[in-house]
């Protein structure tokens, strides 16, 4: 109430008040206190949202705050789609995620003053401090993106295909939902038209579960590389002196190094295909096909690339 009589004090012009420039006085003063007061404090909580087109585009935003119930709030939920509407406006795009280019830092909420007035409207709502975790754009023709959040956030009134939650996924799969389906459709006769039409809806549909389901799998099972090919030399390597050592450190001398070395390469595949995605056993599989590869091959469909926020 003081906060209130002080902005159309303030504001006064020839002892007239005026609400409009009041109100915009006291965001101002507001949002100015707010970001000093938390300035520095630890912000360990917070939610992702994702959206794909039907076809070849995909986009997504972290960000984190303060408390668990910040998060939660519609307040919050709503500014993150807000914010992901906006936000491939003004970040560089990636061709694939397999090169995708994570954006972090609030310098891209500077870049654009109606980015940055959505911002400093929820942190004086929220009066939390606020980041940007991460935030990406991709769009390639010929693939089909995929996305799945966990603790899904549920609004009221929204039916704009972005899904906010605490954490999520986002793969790119390629193969049988490729672009040329489309041309395919395009240059049909028209007596085959509706069955080609009927096939490629069937495709798109079917991709897109097993495109969610796999990007279930990588929230549950988090891995940190595609394939075998993925791992850094410099991990491989690493990864290989450790398991010699401690091979060494129980074998006592007992065994040749030939087999040891063996054993060695052993367990360095086990630990791989712990952290390879496609050398992982499919979690949110119904069929319970086995490896990720594998899955793909039945589904005839590949995986290019994932992103985990």
């Amino acid at each position: 109430m003081l906060a209130c009589r002080n902005a159309l004090v303030d504001t006064a012009v020839d002892g007239t008040f005026d609400v409009q420039l009041a109100l915009k006085h006291l965001r101002e003063t507001q949002t100015s206190k707010t970001k000093t007061k938390t300035e520095g404090r630890a912000m360990g909580e917070g939610s992702v949202a994702f959206t794909q087109s039907a076809f070849g585009e995909a986009s997504g935003l972290a960000l984190t705050c303060e408390t668990d119930f910040a998060a939660k709030s519609d307040t919050f939920v709503k500014f993150s789609r807000e914010l992901l509407n906006e936000f491939p406006k003004v970040v560089e795009g990636s061709e694939s995620l397999s090169s995708v280019k994570l954006h972090s830092g609030n310098s891209i909420v500077e870049s654009d003053a109606k980015i940055q007035k959505t911002w400093d409207e929820a942190l004086a709502t929220i009066r939390e401090n606020m980041s940007v975790r991460g935030a990406f754009s991709v769009k390639k023709e010929g693939s089909y993106f995929a996305t799945y959040v966990h603790n899904k956030q549920i609004s009221d009134g929204y039916d704009d295909g972005i899904d906010v939650g605490k954490v999520g996924a986002v793969v790119e799969l390629t193969g049988d939902v490729s672009a040329e389906k489309f041309e395919e459709v395009r240059t049909k006769p028209s007596e085959e038209l509706l069955i080609t039409l009927y096939l490629l809806v069937a495709s798109l549909l079917g991709s897109s579960q097993v495109g969610k389901r796999l990007a279930m799998h990588i929230v549950a099972a988090s891995p940190k590389y595609l394939s075998l090919d993925n791992i850094p030399n410099n991990i491989v390597e690493e990864e290989m002196n450790i398991v010699k050592a401690q091979m060494e450190a129980a074998d006592n001398g007992k065994k040749p190094p030939e087999i040891l070395e063996k054993i060695a390469k052993g367990k360095f595949g086990k630990w791989a295909s712990g952290v390879c995605l496609l050398e992982q056993e499919h979690v949110a599989d119904p069929a319970g096909g086995g490896a990720v590869k594998k899955v793909l091959k039945r589904e005839g469909v590949d995986c290019a690339g994932f992103l985990v926020l």
